[in-house]
């Protein structure tokens, strides 16, 4: 049955396609959410885009509040890809980290030393609750739970390493030894000297999110978007049909990309939204839009 034909019997289609998009440095500039980009949301939902957050942040807080007013009907992928859910907070898919990448991240967490969170599907807690932590739960809007290292809660769904910049070269590669576990490193506008290092069980990323929520709306991943600025949206990009990058974003994300747009302060997000209108919502799949070749620059 065809898409047309399922709308003119009264049935919800599904998306048109979906634009999975990034929070630091993407959707959120230095002062929160562009009203372009309000604009921009809103007309993609209009069109019969589906618009879902794609976040390292825990889906709580600040970020279950953004998330909802992104799209209501929304599909979300947040811990870096360690849980997938709608807007409502019904959950889709969640991983956790086994037990020995738990121990291992909190033996190199105690011996670098580092700040360490451990996250579960609707919270997190540190060892310490030291200023950065408190910091990164105030943007987060959800507060910081003190945890024992004799009671480590259950099931732990990804963990974040609060690393110093100028220690992320040699630190960066101890962690990423570290077993049962994938790294995705991320950085934010509104702490800049800090690297945070996510964490999720090994093989676990935005990535994959991406294809089980292709799979839970039937919709190929020709026709979902990713949108980010780090080196953590990478593995999104690679599976999505088109990947865009801020012009904040390193060098290594922007030879990922097939659209490079300006960064959030500069309106980047409403001209990303609009061309992606333009290129999914058009019809056109996005195989034929790059001529069957991944990451050809498209000629903007």
């Amino acid at each position: 049955m065809h898409r047309s034909d399922v709308a003119s019997l009264g049935l919800d289609p599904g998306p048109r396609a979906i634009y999975a998009i990034d929070v630091d440095g993407t959707l959120l500039s230095r002062d929160g959410v562009p009203q372009s980009a309000w604009r921009a949301l809103r007309r993609s939902r209009a069109l019969g885009a589906r618009i879902g957050l794609c976040t390292g942040r825990l889906m709580a807080g600040a970020t279950a509040e953004l998330a909802r007013s992104v799209d209501p009907a929304g599909l979300h992928v947040s811990q870096s890809g360690a849980v997938v859910s709608g807007s409502d907070g019904q959950e889709i898919w969640c991983s956790s980290l086994s037990a020995v990448a738990v121990e291992a991240l909190s033996r190199a967490a105690s011996e670098l030393p580092l700040e360490l969170e451990l996250y579960w599907r609707d919270g997190f807690g540190a060892f310490e609750l030291t200023p950065d932590v408190r910091l990164h739960a105030d943007h987060l809007g959800v507060a910081a739970a003190g945890i024992s290292t004799a009671e480590v809660p259950d099931e732990i769904t990804s963990a974040v390493c609060l690393v110093r910049g100028e220690h992320w070269d040699r630190v960066g590669p101890m962690l990423r030894a570290l077993p049962e576990l994938q790294l995705s490193p991320a950085s934010t506008p509104w702490a800049p000297d800090l690297v945070f290092a996510n964490f999720t069980a090994d093989g676990v990323s935005k990535g994959s999110a991406l294809s089980v929520l292709a799979d839970h709306v039937n919709v190929p991943l020709d026709r979902i978007a990713m949108v980010g600025d780090g080196e953590n949206d990478l593995d999104a990009m690679k599976v999505a049909g088109i990947a865009v990058a801020m012009g904040s974003a390193p060098g290594s994300v922007k030879s990922m990309a097939d659209i490079v747009v300006p960064g959030a302060d500069e309106n980047g997000l409403a001209v990303a939204l609009s061309h992606l209108d333009r290129l999914l919502l058009g019809g056109e799949p996005a195989a034929q839009m790059f001529g069957g070749r991944r990451r050809d620059r498209y000629p903007f």
